[in-house]
């Protein structure tokens, strides 16, 4: 467990990597193209705390539902199970119509909510893709998110092409994942 929680940590903090990456040598310090701010972070968080209280007013049912919202740069990915497939379509014109949102990706379900064991699967990929990622060198795992559900692996982030062929390979290297899908954002 101990091992567990120290790489649960160490996994968290590389996101600093980020912020002082390009603050050594003699050259002036660059933004990182590939990466988000903390306010952007912030924003994004933000986003999605606002899409998933507004599915739930414009959709009572949305309550009884399974899903999760994830946001990064703007781009909104949909996953989970909603029990009635009219309620798809309302999560994506809902989100779509946030001033906010560059791109919605919806991956809903009509179905029952996945089990306590396959979430439990899907938490374990989600470590082992996201400890593949970080033991790769020269790999900015901080960059990209990691999401699972029923076994596939969504993979998001602002990245270059490079990062972007780099994570699916990593991620599908994995034993259990289903199938990687990517949302991310390109950058030059």
């Amino acid at each position: 467990m101990k091992i567990l929680s120290s790489l649960l940590l160490v996994l968290m903090l590389t996101g600093c990597t980020t912020l002082m990456g390009s603050a050594t040598g003699d050259k002036p310090i660059t933004p990182d193209p590939e990466g988000r701010s903390m306010g952007q972070v912030i924003d994004d968080n933000a986003l999605a705390t606002r899409l998933t209280v507004n599915l739930t007013k414009i959709d009572t049912r949305f309550d009884q539902a399974q899903f999760d919202v994830h946001v990064n740069d703007g781009v909104v990915l949909l996953v989970g199970q909603v029990p009635d497939g009219s309620m798809i379509p309302k999560a994506t014109d809902m989100a779509r119509n946030d001033p906010q949102v560059e791109a919605v990706h919806n991956h809903l379900e009509a179905a029952t909510p996945t089990s306590a064991g396959v979430r439990a699967n899907d938490t374990w990929l989600a470590v082992k893709v996201r400890s593949r990622m970080f033991t790769t060198d020269h790999f900015p795992s901080s960059n990209v998110n990691i999401i699972v559900e029923e076994g596939v692996v969504y993979l998001m982030g602002r990245v270059g092409e490079a990062t972007a062929k780099q994570a699916v390979k990593l991620a599908a290297e994995v034993n259990g994942v289903q199938k990687v899908v990517t949302v991310f954002t390109l950058v030059q």
